[in-house]
């Protein structure tokens, strides 16, 4: 926008708004459209790499080309079957006790390029999970679907899950159109034992994954309109979605109470960046997201020089609404946290009741927003950082230290399929 356009924008401003008068949208007649012509299925694929153990791989190729539709964004999910090797006594998940703790690395390929990549894939959905979702879903939804907080799983028994993928392009404003892609591959790297199992009582030695399958929908337009698009795409045009995703680090916790990280983005829209620790001990320890007693200036963020908090984040309280906010969800009932804790006979983690002295210890995550606007309609709404410098200040207790960048990017695809990731 130039200046002359905000100029022109200010002198149409009336000198009060409410003088004039409107009827209520909600008092006119309705003009919304049906949908086209269409169909919708649903489909399952079955992981080409087959049966899985830790640090093992799932690799899911989704139908591509002409007549496959749109894919449904929200719509994806993996299912499967897991198998614990354990001498006796029971297991949980590990981390914050859902069956997304398996999943390490998470890769989407359009066309054999990085469409979005998310290391950490696990850690960062606990904590999203935890703060920016409902109780009710965690304790409910999450525990039909992964398991979450299920005791009494014994080793060497099957038990099935659900993992909807949190994945930006899988979850972005448009539906794919994989009519337009000659390959989408979904690729999930698995984690250890240790990082993925908890058991208190008797080590898990092992995890097999079988039957795993990615199920998803899809929406068949009909062939005129997949033709229609060809064709302006053929003139020149792109089709493009904006898509929000993560860049995750990770570094040592323990090499000082003053932990200063320097990241190279070169970035047109940062969201926001984040952090929390984690024990990187044994499958008997249980891997919280802690913030190990946050100490002197607590979190301070630097892009390309500038100083973007100018005051400490220190308190619980402040650490708790700068992260809510950054978040967008300050003051929104119904996005709420929730914690978790390990039961009676410390073999389960369970969602538990919120409180200042478990959020720091078992369901902590410390954040600022970069956001310009959280109002709806605009894309690459962050802001632009080439070189951005994390400094967080704790106990320095031994394990890791999660810093995780929320940004957005645009998705381009041209008539020939050809993937571009603006940045």
């Amino acid at each position: 926008m130039s200046l002359s356009d905000v100029n022109t924008n200010v002198r149409s401003f009336p000198v009060i708004s409410a003088s004039s008068s409107e009827i209520p949208q909600s008092c006119l007649s309705s003009n919304a459209p049906r949908p086209m012509q269409s169909r919708i299925g649903m489909k399952q694929v079955l992981s080409q790499t087959g049966s899985q153990t830790s640090n093992g791989t799932l690799l899911f190729p989704l139908g591509c080309g002409a007549g496959q539709g749109f894919l449904k964004a929200g719509s994806v999910y993996l299912a499967g079957t897991i198998n614990v090797t354990q001498g006796a006594n029971t297991w949980s998940f590990n981390l914050s006790g859902g069956a997304d703790a398996i999943i390490l690395r998470s890769t989407v390929y359009v066309n054999g390029a990085i469409a979005e990549q998310t290391q950490n894939y696990n850690r960062i959905g606990q904590v999203l999970d935890q703060h920016c979702s409902t109780s009710g879903y965690v304790q409910n939804d999450l525990l039909a679907l992964s398991l979450k907080g299920v005791v009494g799983r014994v080793g060497a028994t099957n038990y099935n899950f659900v993992v909807p993928l949190k994945n930006g392009v899988l979850n972005a404003q448009h539906d794919i159109p994989l009519f337009l892609c000659n390959t989408l591959q979904i690729e999930l790297n698995l984690e250890s034992v240790a990082n993925a199992i908890y058991s208190i009582t008797t080590s898990a030695t092992e995890f097999t994954i079988s039957n795993a399958r990615l199920i998803y929908s899809v929406f068949f337009p009909e062939a005129e309109y997949e033709n229609s698009m060809r064709a302006v795409l053929a003139s020149g045009k792109l089709w493009q979605c904006p898509v929000k995703s993560w860049y995750n680090i990770t570094v040592s916790n323990s090499s000082g109470a003053t932990k200063s990280q320097a990241i190279g983005l070169n970035m047109s829209s940062v969201l926001g960046v984040f952090h929390f620790t984690q024990d990187a001990g044994a499958t008997t320890v249980p891997h919280y997201a802690t913030g190990d007693t946050p100490a002197g200036q607590g979190l301070r963020v630097f892009t390309d020089g500038n100083l973007v908090n100018s005051f400490a984040i220190l308190e619980d309280g402040v650490i708790f609404a700068e992260m809510k906010r950054a978040l967008g969800c300050l003051g929104d009932p119904e996005r709420s946290s929730i914690g978790v804790t390990a039961t009676a006979d410390a073999n389960a983690l369970v969602p538990a009741n919120l409180t200042l002295n478990n959020y720091r210890v078992n369901a902590f995550l410390g954040g600022v927003s970069l956001m310009k606007t959280f109002e709806s309609g605009f894309s690459m709404a962050g802001s632009a950082v080439s070189q951005m410098v994390v400094e967080v200040t704790n106990a320095g207790s031994a394990g890791n230290l999660y810093i995780c960048t929320a940004y957005q990017q645009i998705m381009t695809l041209d008539a020939m399929g050809n993937l571009q990731m603006i940045r």
